[in-house]
């Protein structure tokens, strides 16, 4: 075998081998089921916080923390507004909304701080369009959101990026009733960005209480060494062959 120039074959297998790792489809967010929010434990711990917003204008207290995450209370201004590494964008219209009827079951069982991030909402006219920045190529993300209207109406938002799910912001229609919040995941492409557009059919009011951006750890290096070797056996004979080699 010609060892040097199987030694210039090395880089190609590594950027091959990084590319498989990363993932070809980076925009899209993979939604899971939605779920009625329920308790604290709806809000995800898995990996590490990179933000968490509530919509909302309360500016007193500033932040809320639920299940260990610290939310931070963000009014809504027109034609845009942010915190962190979230830009909120309304080029139509958007304003602050509160809930009026936050007493009653189920939404008056849930804890105190819950309670507080899920008590208003970012009141927009289609569409609202999330823009998240600062995002590093590669590494897998975790989006968390919530819908929530404890009055005694029933609407829903979706969210789409690639794909698109929908939560109901109230699942029985009456005062005290509570909404749904959803997972997704989604890898981190060249941009850095990540662009999720929220709407509703009623294209008048859209109701998005809070979200949650987490980056999830790398598999153990154990878990890799199951297919590790497997695929780089299959890159390295197709790149010798066409390096003459084999």
């Amino acid at each position: 075998m010609n060892w040097k120039r199987f030694a210039r074959v090395l880089p190609a297998v590594a950027l091959a081998l990084a590319g498989h790792r990363g993932g070809a489809h980076a925009s899209t967010i993979t939604w899971g089921a939605p779920q009625t929010i329920s308790g604290d434990s709806d809000v995800s711990t898995v990996g590490t916080l990179v933000n968490a917003v509530a919509l909302n204008a309360i500016t007193n207290p500033s932040t809320s923390t639920v299940n260990g995450v610290t939310f931070h209370f963000v009014a809504e201004t027109f034609p845009a507004f942010s915190y962190g590494n979230f830009s909120f964008g309304c080029p139509i219209g958007c304003a602050a909304h509160g809930d009026r009827n936050p007493s009653p079951a189920p939404f008056g069982n849930l804890s105190s701080a819950y309670q507080l991030i899920l008590s208003g909402r970012a009141g927009a006219v289609n569409p609202l369009v999330l823009t998240i920045s600062a995002l590093t190529p590669g590494v897998t993300y975790q989006f968390e959101w919530w819908n929530n209207n404890s009055d005694a109406e029933q609407d829903s938002t979706t969210a789409t990026q690639g794909n698109s799910v929908t939560l109901s912001d109230n699942t029985t229609g009456v005062a005290g009733g509570v909404g749904q919040f959803d997972i997704g995941t989604f890898v981190g492409d060249a941009s850095g960005t990540e662009v999720i557009d929220f709407s509703n059919t009623s294209t008048l009011d859209l109701d998005l209480s809070a979200a949650e951006l987490r980056a999830l750890p790398i598999p153990e290096p154990g878990a890799l060494l199951l297919v590790g070797p497997a695929v780089a056996g299959l890159v390295v004979r197709r790149l010798a062959r066409r390096a003459g080699l084999a």
